[in-house]
């Protein structure tokens, strides 16, 4: 028997504006103004956020906005795995041996990180699952099982 739990803190999420008020073309990355306190709500899916989206606004023109890189987390990652095994001796020479295994037993979503471009529609929001995050611990809850004789 054995087994696999995982809980990690979330990806750091790192923010962009439109870089625009910069008046540096292409080459200027531009960050928002953060106007209060962030709020970590926690909601997941379209037209409800992950973090208070009203926390940030566009610079002033002219200047870089004062958020800094990660100063946020995404959706904590929570996985637990396990198996167990069981051999038999079916005759002196033939054996058996039973494995049943399982993959994201508690059947844990993972959703994506929050968008984090100032501007965008989704601002704030977790709209997708399982598709675009670097880090991929867990899928749909899987099960399988399997026989196998050694002679």
């Amino acid at each position: 028997m054995n087994g696999l739990w995982t809980w990690e803190s979330g990806l750091p999420l790192n923010f962009s504006a439109s870089s625009t008020s910069l008046n540096a073309g292409n080459n200027g990355n531009q960050w928002p103004q953060q106007v209060a306190p962030v709020q970590i709500l926690g909601n997941v899916g379209p037209g409800t956020y992950w973090f208070s989206p009203t926390s940030f606004a566009n610079p002033v023109a002219g200047t870089l906005g004062n958020v800094g890189r990660d100063i946020l987390s995404g959706p904590n990652l929570f996985s637990i795995n396990g198996s167990i095994f069981r051999r038999f001796n079916l005759t002196e020479r033939f054996k058996l041996e039973f494995r049943a295994e399982a993959y994201n037993v508690t059947n844990t979503k993972e959703p994506d990180l929050p968008d984090t471009t100032l501007g965008d529609a989704a601002f704030g929001q977790i709209t997708t699952a399982h598709g675009s995050q670097s880090v991929q611990v867990n899928m749909n809850r899987l099960l399988q099982g399997s026989l196998r004789i050694t002679f």
